[in-house]
């Protein structure tokens, strides 16, 4: 294989020599600034001059040391003027070139540094070798790109291809977690080799995915600070953002694995991009202006590109730009945050066009701080509309949400302030939830383009005087309305739209509709998508889901004829309703003596039933002896408040033990005093409860998505990380000491301690939550999941614990991990603030007041 540097100086000293359509041969005289012709029959062979004036110089019938040469079948002649860093273009029978390719160029094209050859193919596209570059460069219908040899600035992501309808699965899988990501993930970069680039603020870590990988295959470490971006050229060349404190961008350089600054700036980047002619792009949020600077320039001089530096909604102002994107045209579109909008900047004008969002010249829709931006292959824009939580596409039927567009509980279809978005090779859309703590993959299902199957069904409606009739938006009007059942066998967009001589609306909802509350449920809403006050819905329908088609009119008390038709797939469902099935829900019902409010989700304890629970411990735990039935009673008791009370069930093992140590129902037990220890737990629980708590979560919510770590070392101390705040205490600390049993506690002693702390902190914020602690200790894992511990002082800090879970209503479980997994709250078991502080810098200045021992241990 030829080593790089004796290619490169091939390439370098390569002239090209060829015949023309006409029997002609040019020559190159590169010494000579010029280019000659002769004819092949002249038998003299004299040199005609075709380019150049033998005088080198930049003028545009000018040259300085041409050294490639192309004529193609229209006669035209395509020079690559190697020392004027540009390809021109001569006409036939003109003097004067024209540069159409180079930094001089009319149109913005790309950078050269030395063209040495060049090539066209049948559709004209050019082919240079960029010598100095070390590389060979290319034009396409999306403009020039770095084909060979990129070991510059040229950057290879993902504009995939997609139809005029394209449906993503709204249901997303999980990329990365916190575990991998830490808090807020705000960036990510994926190139075309399918290669998912993200950063790890906390620890500062660069994470790197090849394809096929499930962790990261690759981890750089540096000493940023808080950065909120990154992009990647095709080398492999990492540019991120290290602004806010640092103020510069650096450069992650490949094949040394070194670093250097490219970019000094006075705030950090929301936003980088590095376009094909080399142009780095920073988004100055904070002083609400673009800047570029050329990449191969010695001086790093910043030029504005965008905004003037000061707030404002004006067209030549930003407030607070995020993402941004360069075309192959250079056009700069800016999601605009503060001023909820997208910009786009044409290639040297300062004033931007509105092409999303708030004063757009053409309908769109509305946005609430657009964070990021990309194209796909066919120039339609996709916009990660922050607050509002979603997705959106700018397609050839205008504005359409395609990922977080489903409002409910549904939590793998939902956003929480997405920041970023890139796509995989396939079509696949990665998107940082920030909100969530996660990277998101939402899948492309390609065969929701495919329109072979498509059919139409047609119904009839007829709304008369026996239709069922509700009241459509809660008001007084009463509406006639009839509604069918759609089920449909292929995730994809379908059309459905109504036909009448009355003005008509129409509703859908998702799996089921409630007359009596209509906005339960209610997914998409239309009155006059079709002409002539006609509904008609263009909208994604998923399949597993059942979809309730709501026919209805716009006016009160209208009868008439509709017809509803659906154009999708064959094997459409489509079914009318019978009127039990759309009856009204009853939200609020008594369900084994508790009453379930399905409106506030809340589990409710009759207040008579309440009162007889603690009777019923009262009257045992005044006496030393009862029978087995007495005992049996109670323990109905408990276990019945144990469905809303899931913590009790911890103590309820040695009464259920000592049921069993007696087989007749007359039989009498002895009460000892480990039984009475837990019947005062259950004393305690109604006096500190209310009576109500929330339908738990189904699936554990870890301690690490909650921004909570704790550790602990007997001899020092320990510690609570929750998101930003934190708090640390020595075991010499006066106040401990007075309540420790021993002055040197157990481990498992501590880390419940701190457990404790942390919940009576913020217990409130995990109502509803099924919780899982992460510990290093196995003793202090098992005392939890058993809820007691045989050692007395530990059962002070659990009985606390336990009570705190009901009265703020979660539930708690742990499992052992690796010390060395836990490396925020680490710091603190051996008091040292500092490396905390510096493994994660946006937190807290100053430590969270605790409360006094006394209220953590129970006594």
């Amino acid at each position: 294989m030829l080593g790089t540097r004796t290619r490169n100086k091939f390439l370098r000293t390569r002239t090209r020599l060829g015949l023309g359509p006409s029997r002609t041969r040019p020559c190159l005289m590169g010494n000579h600034h010029q280019v000659v012709k002769s004819w092949l029959n002249d038998s003299v062979m004299t040199p005609i001059i075709v380019a150049g004036t033998g005088i080198e110089g930049s003028n545009s019938n000018q040259l300085s040391y041409p050294r490639g040469i192309f004529v193609d079948v229209n006669l035209d002649l395509y020079v690559t003027d190697c020392n004027n860093n540009r390809v021109q273009l001569f006409r036939l029978g003109n003097s004067n070139g024209i540069t159409v390719v180079g930094r001089l160029s009319p149109n913005p094209t790309i950078s050269l540094s030395c063209p040495t050859d060049i090539v066209l193919d049948d559709e004209k596209y050019l082919f240079i070798v960029d010598s100095f570059n070390d590389r060979i460069v290319g034009s396409g219908v999306n403009g020039f790109r770095c084909l060979v040899g990129c070991y510059g600035g040229a950057h290879l992501f993902n504009q995939p291809k997609f139809c005029s309808t394209p449906v993503w699965n709204r249901n997303g899988i999980t990329f990365a977690n916190q575990m991998a990501l830490g808090s807020k993930p705000l960036t990510i970069f994926i190139n075309e080799k399918n290669s998912v680039y993200t950063i790890n603020k906390e620890k500062t870590q660069i994470l790197i995915w090849h394809e096929g990988n499930i962790d990261p295959a690759m981890i750089i470490l540096s000493d940023f600070y808080n950065p909120s971006s990154l992009f990647v050229t095709s080398n492999g060349d990492i540019y991120i953002d290290n602004g806010e404190k640092n103020g510069r961008v650096e450069k992650w350089i490949s094949n040394t694995s070194t670093w250097v600054t490219v970019l000094f700036a006075y705030s950090s980047c929301k936003g980088l991009f590095i376009d094909t002619m080399d142009n780095l792009y920073c988004s100055m949020s904070n002083h609400h202006h673009v800047v570029k600077r050329y990449l191969y320039d010695r001086i790093t001089t910043l030029a504005g590109v965008a905004g003037t530096g000061d707030k404002g909604s004006d067209d030549d102002q930003l407030n607070h730009p995020h993402g941004i994107f360069v075309d192959e045209k250079f056009d700069l579109y800016v999601a605009d945050c503060g001023n909820n909008r997208v910009q786009c900047f044409r290639s040297g004008k300062s004033d931007g066009i509105t092409v999303a969002g708030d004063k757009s010249f053409s309908s769109t829709i509305s946005l609430n701080c657009p964070t990021g931006i990309t194209f796909d292959a066919e120039k339609y824009l996709f916009i990660v509309d922050s607050n509002n939580h979603r997705i959106l596409r700018l397609g050839p039927s205008g504005f359409r949400c395609v990922v977080g567009c489903r409002e409910g509980v549904f939590q793998s279809t939902q956003l929480s302030s997405p920041f970023s978005l890139s796509f995989g090779h396939f079509g696949n859309m990665f998107v940082t939830d920030a909100g969530n703590n996660r990277i998101q993959k939402f899948q492309y299902l390609k065969n929701s383009c495919d329109m072979s199957s498509v059919v139409q069904w047609t119904n009839s409606s007829a709304l008369t005087t026996n239709s069922q009739i509700y009241s459509r938006d809660c008001g007084q009007d009463k509406f006639y309305y009839d509604s069918f059942e759609v089920k449909v066998p292929e995730s994809r967009y379908y059309t459905i739209w109504s036909s009448s001589n009355i003005d008509t609306f129409g509703y859908i909802y998702e799996n089921s509709f409630d007359p009596l509350n209509p906005s339960a449920n209610s997914s998409r809403k239309d009155n006059d998508g079709e002409f002539n006050g006609q509904f008609k819905f263009e909208i994604p329908l998923y399949v597993n889901t059942t979809y309730i088609l709501v026919v209805t009119t716009f006016h009160p008390i209208t009868l008439g004829e509709i017809n509803i038709t659906i154009w999708g797939l064959k094997d459409v469902t489509v079914k009318r309703l019978t009127p039990h099935k759309t009856l009204g829900s009853c939200f609020v019902l008594e369900y084994l003596g508790l009453i379930l409010d399905t409106i506030r989700f809340q589990i409710i304890v009759p207040d008579e039933k309440k009162l007889r629970i603690i009777e019923s411990i009262e009257s045992v735990l005044h006496k030393r002896i009862i029978n087995k039935r007495q005992l049996f009673s109670l323990l109905g008791h408990l276990q019945f408040a144990m469905r809303a009370i899931l913590p009790g069930r911890w103590f309820l093992s040695f009464l259920i033990t000592l049921s069993t140590s007696v087989k007749q129902l007359f039989h009498n037990v002895t009460v000892g005093q480990e039984c009475k220890n837990d019947l005062m737990m259950w004393f305690k629980f109604p006096q500190l409860w209310n009576g109500v708590s929330f339908f738990m979560q189904p699936s554990l919510t870890l301690v690490s998505d909650l921004d909570l770590y704790t550790d602990a070392v007997t001899s020092l101390g320990f510690g609570i990380v929750y998101g930003n705040k934190w708090r640390y205490d020595s075991c010499s600390n006066a106040p401990l000491q007075e309540y420790f049993v021993n002055p040197k506690p157990s481990i498992a002693y501590l880390e419940l301690y701190s457990a404790v702390v942390a919940s009576l902190l913020w217990g409130k914020e995990w109502s509803s939550k099924r919780t899982l602690f992460h510990s290093d200790n196995t003793a202090t894992v098992q005392i939890i999941n058993k809820g007691r511990s045989r050692c007395p002082a530990i059962m002070k800090v659990m009985r606390h614990l336990t009570l705190q879970a009901a009265k703020c209503n979660f539930y708690v479980r742990a499992r052992y991990v690796p010390g060395k997994h836990n490396v925020l709250a680490d710091p603190f078991s051996c008091l040292k603030i500092q490396k905390f502080k510096a493994l994660l810098p946006t937190a807290d200045e100053f430590p969270v007041p605790v409360p006094h021992a006394s209220q953590v241990i129970y006594l």
